[in-house]
């Protein structure tokens, strides 16, 4: 009889545990949902608020997927207040952890990566942002991503050429240029269906 009530009791408390663990990932996937809805509604203030709930609860969770996904949140809504220590701080620590993890569907570490250099070349931070692109580029091409975003991928490719060309990095602007103009001679007249949303570039403390 011990043995049953026993196993009984530990059943009961998976249960639990299990109905506890879902109610906080659902909490989590709310936040961070309510979050994107207040960013692209452009209301940055309430966006880190939800994203800053989204962190805490992923943490108590230990949901690492959803702490990664809550800090790349965090990076970007800081961005766009202009809170530029911060959104740095939140696009390397989501980079580093993502970096740990495998991709989820709408969670990729190409586009934490590929964000962090936009939003250093806003901040005229070249010389920091070409690494990271350097660093997306083979990743945006195991993705396939001129089968789904040709002009897109172009459009990068542009940014990383002119970037290249401010460095003085003749050898390297040659050797991309062939794949942008591989590109470009492809799918002539076409636009891309991703457009970033462009960070502020007035910030104060721009251009350190």
């Amino acid at each position: 009889m011990r043995v049953n009530v026993s196993a009984k009791f530990f059943a009961a408390a998976l249960v639990l545990v299990s109905s506890l663990t879902c109610a906080q990932s659902k909490a989590v996937i709310n936040a961070n949902a309510e979050g994107n809805k207040a960013y692209y509604l452009q209301d940055f203030e309430s966006a880190s608020g939800k994203f800053e709930l989204a962190l805490k609860l992923a943490t108590e969770s230990e949901n690492s997927q959803y702490r990664a996904i809550a800090m790349y949140g965090l990076a970007r809504t800081s961005a766009q207040l202009c809170k530029i220590s911060s959104a740095e701080k939140w696009f390397r620590e989501s980079i580093a952890l993502r970096e740990k993890l495998p991709d989820d569907k709408y969670a990729l570490l190409t586009q934490n990566i590929v964000e962090f250099s936009r939003f250093l070349l806003a901040n005229k931070r070249v010389e920091d942002a070409v690494p990271y692109m350097s660093k997306a580029i083979p990743l945006l091409e195991s993705l396939e991503i001129e089968k789904s975003d040709p002009v897109a991928y172009l459009n990068f490719l542009d940014s990383y050429i002119f970037s290249l060309q401010k460095l003085g990095r003749t050898d390297d602007v040659e050797k991309i240029s062939v794949r942008a103009l591989e590109l470009r001679t492809k799918y002539p007249g076409q636009s891309a269906k991703f457009k970033p949303d462009p960070y502020p570039s007035t910030c104060p403390e721009m251009g350190r």
